[in-house]
């Protein structure tokens, strides 16, 4: 199949197709023809939190993929294994291809980066011929670098084709039947390891060198992130707490807090009883209900949980 793509593309881009319709190649298919920006000179916006779904494997095990996304950037492709658009899921997988064998060079880019490919066609491509399908590229290589996927049944693939916005049209003949091709518009999505979308290359800006560049440029922002967020909680931990002000031990009634804010505090602590019942001019005076009386034992209580920064988001307020 791979050695029939590969004439296939030969043919069409020396323009001696059999018939006048000369297929245009994609620039995926070539070398680039701009500079690239500088890796980490540009930043590429959350454009959408990954959706989850189903899928089955080439083994017939039923994966998350939500559990494939974890811990890793991930590139996910929509293809159909007898795909005849040149443009269309063989571009897709000529780029993966050239991925895998980059990432086959390259240990850091083989530790972060995931190829995923799943199948448009669940009816025809069955667990046994995505496997046959992923076997035209194993001579790139790692095969556990991509993955190719299916779905138990059309019904069980249309929500992640929605949740994609992948539209398909499955193409019929004159006499109503189901031709077996599928008209659809080729996206491929760069998912980063917390599972939110950071670019969709379509058919003019798949190409392998773009993509390697675009992963590099994340790679570092989030490199950069993570230091500078662990230099703020090393900072505000100096300013802020000890190291005994943790969780442990938090569920027993002899916690004692460790914060400063309330063992370093100075001053006296406001009578705010004697505040409630007699509230400063112009505010009302609190009318507690008979059975649930404001107590000077739940303004300690509430006084301690005002200062606990381990109820708040990031645990430094």
């Amino acid at each position: 199949m791979y050695k029939y793509l590969l004439l296939f593309i030969f043919i069409a881009s020396n323009g001696q197709a059999a018939n006048s319709n000369v297929v245009s190649l994609a620039p995926g298919y070539g070398d680039l023809t701009y500079a690239l920006p500088k890796v980490g000179d540009y930043t590429l916006p959350v454009l959408a939190h990954a959706a989850d779904g189903v899928v089955l494997n080439t083994q017939g095990q039923v994966e998350s993929l939500h559990e494939i996304y974890k811990g890793k950037y991930t590139l996910l492709s929509f293809i159909y294994s007898h795909c005849g658009d040149v443009n269309g899921c063989p571009l897709s997988s000529h780029v993966f291809n050239q991925l895998k064998s980059k990432m086959n060079n390259d240990p850091v880019l083989a530790d972060h980066l995931q190829l995923l490919s799943i199948s448009f066609d669940p009816e025809r491509d069955t667990p046994e011929m995505m496997k046959q399908y992923g076997d035209n590229f194993r001579f790139s290589g790692n095969k556990g670098l991509w993955k190719f996927l299916t779905t138990s049944s059309v019904k069980a693939l249309s929500p992640i084709l929605e949740n994609y916005n992948q539209d398909i049209q499955r193409e019929m003949s004159v006499s109503g039947e189901n031709t077996g091709d599928i008209s659809h518009i080729l996206r491929v999505f760069l998912i980063d390891p917390k599972m939110d979308i950071r670019n969709i290359y379509s058919v003019g800006f798949l190409h392998a060198d773009l993509v390697v560049n675009d992963l590099r440029t994340l790679m570092i922002n989030y490199s950069f992130k993570q230091k500078e967020l662990a230099s703020t909680i090393v900072s505000q931990t100096a300013v802020l707490s000890v190291p005994g002000d943790a969780k442990d031990g938090y569920e027993n009634e002899s916690y004692v807090t460790q914060s400063k804010a309330i063992t370093e505090r100075k001053g006296r602590e406001a009578d705010l009883l004697s505040i409630a019942n007699n509230p400063p001019l112009g505010l009302p005076k609190i009318i507690s209900p008979k059975d649930n009386a404001l107590t000077e034992e739940k303004i300690k209580l509430g006084r301690k949980l005002f200062y606990d920064r381990r109820l708040s988001l990031n645990s430094t307020i």
